[in-house]
């Protein structure tokens, strides 16, 4: 196997190096957001399964999430990789996943493809420990007795990509599924901090948000929370949480064309 054949076979990736010599096989990621980046890694990481070699996932100082304190890899900043780093990286065969748009529209259409990515996570999105446990008190302080909802909403931020439902929309269903006593409780996030807290003040404790760690500035800007921190790492660490804590409820009100929203359905 060369890179001319990965190349030939994956749509959307750059192959370089020779695949024959170890087993492992680099996978990067081209620059953009935490989980449009991780479908990228999921494309990369099916094609490692395809090919039977194993992967190690990196995401390098390119990338938005990028502190140098917390190490040159990204990715091993939220995940463990079993994997000896006695290896030379520079040595190992790469792909660099260019667009996981062929990966993500099977993985969109049914449960039983979705599957395959919720497999994949389950394999080598290891979760590092003690943000795995953040998760977990987090989750485990909801009344138990209720059932939960999660919503995700990006608005402003998103409204020169995609056109975007009015927050009104998203109100409207809330008080529906509460009136009817469908759920008892939501899980709510979005990068429009103000609106979580006229959540609160309108729900009070029918809404469950999670207290951001990270420090954002300028939030009247009409921008994602992931380009004003004052930490990469900790506005990282704040999407992954919000992310798993919305796939944990027992049904989501998602936000259209939110890669973070896809992801928790995986």
């Amino acid at each position: 196997m060369d890179a001319l054949y990965f190349e030939k076979k994956y749509p959307q990736i750059l192959a370089s190096g020779d695949f024959r010599e170890n087993g492992f096989l680099l996978v990067e990621s081209r620059v953009h957001g935490l989980f449009a980046c991780f479908y990228c890694v999921l494309y990369g990481l099916y094609i490692a399964e395809q090919e039977k070699l194993k992967p190690i996932v990196y995401l390098g100082a390119d990338h938005l999430y990028y502190e140098a304190f917390y190490g040159e890899n990204c990715f091993k900043y939220f995940f463990d990789q079993k994997v000896n780093f006695e290896i030379d990286l520079l040595l190992l065969p790469k792909i660099i996943v260019l667009n996981p748009a062929i990966f993500l529209s099977w993985c969109r259409i049914s449960t039983l493809e979705k599957y395959v990515a919720n497999v994949l996570i389950k394999k080598y999105f290891i979760l590092n420990p003690l943000i795995s446990n953040e998760i977990n008190e987090i989750f485990e302080k909801r009344d138990r007795d209720k059932r939960t909802m999660g919503v995700h909403y990006r608005g402003r931020d998103k409204v020169s990509e995609v056109s975007i439902l009015d927050f009104n929309e998203y109100e409207k269903k809330i008080d529906f599924l509460l009136n009817k006593n469908v759920i008892s409780q939501f899980f709510f996030c979005t990068d429009e901090l103000k609106l979580k807290e006229q959540m609160k003040i309108k729900y009070g404790k029918m809404v469950v948000c999670y207290d951001l760690q990270c420090v954002y500035s300028d939030l009247d800007l009409d921008v994602g929370l992931h380009f004003k921190n004052n930490s990469p790492y900790l506005a990282g660490k704040d999407a992954i949480i919000e992310c798993y804590l919305l796939s944990k409820c027992d049904l989501l009100m998602s936000s259209h064309h939110s890669s973070m929203s896809i992801f928790a359905t995986f």
